[in-house]
């Protein structure tokens, strides 16, 4: 969902989308209301896909929770720890993608 919420205009093909947030039944995220999926005219491959007021604040909730339970994890680190991590993870990041 983190794909879809940073894209406030939904405008991303699902082919553009990460393999990991591909959802398989039986978890249906249409049928729950959390996302809109609509067909572009132009290519009937490609979807216009949107979180819903539901899903935005399903996965504000979510965030929250993730948010708390990193603080949990890392609290004890200082922020020299905590800067230094980021930088590495930073190193990772630009290596791998």
């Amino acid at each position: 969902m983190a794909t879809v919420l940073v894209v406030p205009n939904g405008l991303r093909t699902v082919t553009l989308l990460p393999l990991s947030t591909y959802i398989r039944p039986p978890y249906t995220p249409v049928k729950e209301g959390l996302i809109s999926r609509q067909a572009v005219p132009e290519n009937r491959r490609t979807f216009i896909v949107k979180l819903s007021p539901k899903g935005r604040r399903f996965f504000q909730k979510m965030a929250a929770l993730h948010e708390q339970w990193v603080i949990s994890l890392l609290g004890e680190l200082s922020m020299e720890d905590v800067n230094q991590i980021m930088g590495l993870l930073g190193k990772v990041k630009t290596t791998v993608g």
